[in-house]
Formats: structure tokens, C-alpha cells, sequence
């Protein structure tokens, strides 16, 4: 099997660098660890970074685990179980989970970084030939964002396969290969792609198709997880006010904002956005809180013509974040409409 080429090694003497302990870092060794776990995984990393797809890693305290600007961000409370679990005995359950934790997570990145290029290009071609306007209805613009944002939930579909992949790839390599179940029950995305069916085993989600070595996953698969997984949150996130949905279509809004000025008309209903993660109803004002948790380059002020609510997302340099507006506008009974102005 080759090994790290020397690409990679850059960015990975780049990441010792961090470290006070430099390459004696646990983090760095397991990063390292895991990378030479998985032949697959080591393949795409190393593929990446001589294709510059990939040209950093870095650790932070705060945010989510996240593949942005060619850089992959790892986030400290989200590897904390996987180091705890490394420091169990080589080759038990409780290891594998951790070393299998590590894989999943950069495996999963490294696949956004795989198809980060292609992914930007086919959004372009839709936003150029989108032809919106301020005056679109709501059924041209939530046409053009579910199309948009599709994208972006099949990108995470191939994130899911492919890091699962890797996984199972370590395992094959394995001296003591875990049987489907086992793998399946430690693994940390495995909500995305199985189900757990009343006699506590797991079998794959409608659509997910199982290869014919019976553990990895077809990657023509990666549109039905896709589909599945936008009303999930993702991991490391605040379930309250974070999905995926609400996260992708607002940045398939921000998209649409640049060629109708800013104004946007949609139907939160026939976008799905009015469910929350955990199947609970959401109001207008609280899809808006949860939209905000995607930063804005300009004010974007949204229309749900379900119910006339107005919404407007401000970019604030105050917290790097986005102020969210609420304005609702009521029809009385006599037409007049009564204004409300509310901070989420």
C-alpha cells in the first residue's frame, strides 16, 4: 500500500505545527493513525492534496466539524469521544469505535473536498439560467432553491456512502474484520444511511443499495440518503434551531437573492421547512432563527406567502452571524394589516 505522499505530508506538518507537542500531539498521532487505517481514505486524501482540493486541516474549540474553503475544520468536541476511546486496548470494540470515529469524520470531509469543484459549478449553471426576479412567485423561486439545494443534499449523501466506505475498508484490512452488525451499530453517521428495526438490527434506508461485498455502499445510492438526511441535523449541532435543510436552502436563498435583489418569494410549506428535526411544527419567525444559522453577504428579506410573514436576515459583523428580523403582516378583517416588528 503506498503511503502519505508528500502533499499531504505538507499540510499534515502544517497541522503538527498547531500543537504545542507538535507531531507528539494524541490528535495529530491518531489523525495519522487513521489515515493509515484505511486505504481508501488514504487514497482521497492523498488524491486531494496533490489536486489541491485539499490544502489545509485545522482544530478548532467552537463550530462544527465542516470542509470550508479547502480547508478541513475539526472540531474539538466532536473527536473528544473517538481520542477517549482510542485510549482503550488496540483491536477491542471501544478502540474501534474510536478509530472508526476518526475515519468517518475525515473521510467525510475529504469527499466534500473531492466534490467541492464540480458541486460549485453545477449551482452556477442553475443560478445563470434560473431566470429569477424580485417578481418571481413562490412557485418559480421554491422550484429553482429545491433544485439548488438538491445538490447540496446529494453532496452530503456521497459524504455519508463515502466515508462509510472507508470505514468498511479499514475493517476489510483489519486483522479481526467486526461483521455488518457490529460495524454498523458503533458507526457515527449510520442514522444517515441504516434503520434500526424492532429486533435491534440494522438494515439499509429505502434506496441505499449494498454492494456486492455486502458492507459498503453504492454510491448511486448518494440521492436517497441525500434526500433522507436533510431532515436530520447535523452532528455537533444544536437540534433546537440547526438542519440540514435549513442550512442548505439558505444558502440556495442567498444564491437566489443575487439576481432578484434581495427579495425572495417563497412557501416554507412546499419547501418542508415548517417541520423541525424532530418532526415538531415550526412557525415563520422560528424557520427564520434557523436559516440564520447560515452567514449572508447581504440582507435578504423573504416572503412565506403561506401566511405573509415577512422575515429579513442582516449580516452582523458584531457576531460574524446574521440578525434575524421578523416582520408579520396579518390581513384583518377589514384588509388593513397590522405590523409587528421582533429580534429572534
Amino acid at each position: 500500500m503506498s503511503g502519505i505522499n508528500p502533499a499531504l505530508q505538507d499540510i499534515l506538518n502544517n497541522f503538527a505545527s498547531s500543537f504545542a507537542d507538535g507531531a507528539s500531539d494524541p490528535i495529530y498521532q491518531n489523525l495519522v493513525l487513521a489515515i493509515n487505517a484505511s486505504p481508501t481514505l488514504l487514497n482521497d486524501l492523498n488524491t486531494a492534496a496533490s489536486e489541491s482540493l485539499l490544502t489545509g486541516i485545522t482544530y478548532n474549540q467552537t463550530g462544527g466539524t465542516s470542509f470550508q474553503q479547502g480547508n478541513i475544520v475539526m472540531n474539538a468536541g466532536e473527536l473528544a469521544p473517538f481520542l477517549a476511546d482510542l485510549q482503550s486496548a488496540p483491536g477491542s470494540s471501544t478502540y474501534q469505535a474510536g478509530l472508526e470515529g476518526f475515519i468517518d469524520v475525515i473521510g467525510h470531509e475529504v469527499a466534500h473536498a473531492t466534490y467541492a469543484d464540480n458541486l460549485a459549478a453545477e449551482q452556477q449553471v442553475l443560478l445563470d439560467n434560473s431566470g429569477l426576479s424580485s417578481g418571481s412567485s413562490a412557485t418559480q423561486v421554491d422550484s429553482f432553491l429545491n433544485q439548488y439545494a438538491q445538490l447540496n443534499f446529494t453532496d452530503e449523501g456521497q459524504a455519508y456512502i463515502r466515508s462509510w466506505n472507508d470505514v468498511v475498508n479499514e475493517n476489510a484490512n483489519s486483522t479481526n474484520p467486526a461483521g455488518l452488525q457490529d460495524l454498523i451499530a458503533r458507526n457515527y453517521f449510520k442514522d444517515g444511511l441504516f434503520v434500526k428495526q424492532p429486533d435491534g438490527t440494522y438494515a439499509p434506508r429505502p434506496g441505499v443499495m449494498l454492494s456486492d461485498d455486502g458492507f459498503s455502499i453504492d454510491i448511486t445510492s448518494s440521492q436517497a440518503v441525500g434526500n433522507y438526511i436533510k431532515l436530520m441535523s447535523p452532528s455537533g449541532a444544536d437540534q433546537s434551531t440547526i438542519d440540514y435543510a435549513s442550512y442548505y436552502y439558505s444558502g440556495a436563498m442567498e444564491a437566489a437573492s443575487l439576481v432578484t435583489g434581495g427579495w425572495l418569494n417563497v412557501s416554507y410549506v412546499s419547501l418542508g421547512l415548517t417541520i423541525s428535526p424532530d418532526g415538531s411544527s415550526r412557525t415563520s419567525l422560528e424557520i427564520g432563527e434557523s436559516l440564520a444559522s447560515h452567514q449572508y453577504g447581504q440582507q435578504l428579506t423573504i416572503r412565506d406567502t403561506d401566511d405573509d410573514t415577512l422575515t429579513t436576515l442582516t449580516p452582523s459583523q458584531e457576531n460574524g452571524g446574521t440578525t434575524v428580523m421578523g416582520y408579520v403582516e396579518p390581513v384583518g378583517i377589514d384588509g388593513s394589516r397590522s405590523t409587528f416588528l421582533g429580534m429572534l
